[in-house]
């Protein structure tokens, strides 16, 4: 086996870490790993360590996967469910009986995808029948879910739902410092002020604008505004060629509604806002020529670490945040390693410089069975599979 090491660039640079921390990586069979750290590795690495092997990017990988057909959805792990089924509408895992944890409570899990499932009534029917089907938030658009047409499956927004809660994350714009439209702060100032969540709210439908709360900050619980200052648009007002390029990625259902609410803003304003349509991977990579990204983020717990590791280790975030500021972006990662700048200290700076612009909080929602018992739903909108069980029917 093999772990990536130089790939652990969200929190330090690469060879700085490797040399400097990590002395030896063995592995002793299939499965012991052993990590022996450099007696210089300083207590706020030792403390960090377990956060930095658990993140995606120090995955243990065997040294085929590039290899291997389709790994990234047929994974090799030692989680508690192991990976069955893998296609664009069906994901099947069953319990891992090598796992070194307790074992599952679900033998098996099960996650489908319908397209169109509000235009298929016989589908509809036949789930409502499933006495053993949960329900996320995230499976419908709020259009959908106001609608009634699935009550029986997702249930009515009046219904009292255990598990709801402000979503750990949001809805955000980020101006792409590349593009010739926001180098001044005046037209990032322009853009807050025409796209602000409070403008776009008065868009959406009466129906569904409880579930949008207008974010101030990425977290909830934060709170920072752009600089205040003169704002202006970046074109002539004579100028018959104003367009803007929007990128959002094609596995979000509410995505296309916004764009369309912004088009109309813009479109007021005499400008003409392109949406361009990604997969998510050249989403995430950021390397598309747009003016604007249009996204949403959740951060598991804990919640700040992940907000500045986002922040520093997102390709797209990365070719935002500072502006294009090289030099800043790599004070803003050692002022990290050093614990000299914290998440939200890292947010505020880039949101007061209209860089990044939070837009919305959505409420999430778990409609689980009766039947099902120790259901919660977690920060990312799911819920633990580990400590989930069905009681058994009469």
């Amino acid at each position: 086996m093999l772990i990536p090491v130089r790939e652990i660039s969200p929190f330090m640079t690469t060879r700085h870490t490797e040399q400097k921390y990590l002395k030896l990586l063995q592995h002793y069979g299939d499965k012991p790993v052993s990590v022996t750290l450099q007696e210089l590795a300083d207590m706020l690495f030792c403390t960090r360590l377990p956060l930095l092997l658990s993140h995606i990017d120090a995955m243990i990988l065997p040294p085929d996967h590039t290899q291997r057909a389709d790994f990234p959805a047929h994974p090799v792990g030692t989680g508690p469910y192991e990976v069955v089924e893998n296609n664009g509408f069906h994901l099947q895992m069953k319990a891992f009986d090598h796992y070194f944890g307790l074992r599952g409570l679900l033998d098996e899990v099960e996650v489908f995808i319908w397209p169109n499932l509000t235009e298929t009534d016989n589908l509809a029917e036949s789930l409502s029948d499933n006495d053993t089907a949960a329900w996320l938030s995230s499976s419908l658009s709020d259009e959908d879910y106001v609608s009634g047409r699935l009550s029986q499956v997702a249930g009515k927004p009046s219904d009292n739902l255990r598990e709801m809660f402000l979503e750990r994350g949001g809805y955000f714009l980020l101006c792409d410092s590349r593009s010739p439209h926001w180098h001044t702060a005046e037209h990032r100032r322009w853009l807050r002020e025409t796209l602000s969540p409070y403008a776009l709210l008065q868009h959406l439908s009466e129906a569904i604008r409880p579930f949008w709360v207008p974010g101030g900050s990425l977290l909830s619980s934060w709170f920072h505004t752009i600089e205040a200052g003169p704002a202006c648009s970046p074109f002539i007002s004579s100028s018959p060629y104003a367009k803007l390029r929007l990128a959002y990625h094609d596995q979000h259902p509410e995505f296309p509604m916004l764009l369309d609410i912004m088009q109309e803003i813009m479109r007021q304003q005499g400008i003409l806002l392109e949406g361009v349509e990604l997969n998510y991977d050249d989403w995430a990579n950021g390397k598309t020529n747009v003016d604007l990204w249009l996204g949403t983020v959740n951060f598991p717990i804990p919640e700040e670490w992940n907000v500045g590791t986002w922040l520093l280790g997102s390709p797209l975030l990365r070719h935002a945040i500072s502006g294009g500021d090289d030099a800043l972006l790599a004070q803003w990662e050692t002022q990290w390693h050093t614990e000299t700048i914290s998440a939200e200290q890292l947010v505020r700076e880039t949101t007061r410089s209209g860089w990044l612009q939070p837009l919305f909080h959505h409420w999430m929602r778990l409609k689980g069975p009766d039947r099902a018992r120790g259901i919660h739903l977690n920060n990312l909108g799911w819920f633990d599979f580990r400590s989930t069980w069905i009681e058994p029917g009469p």
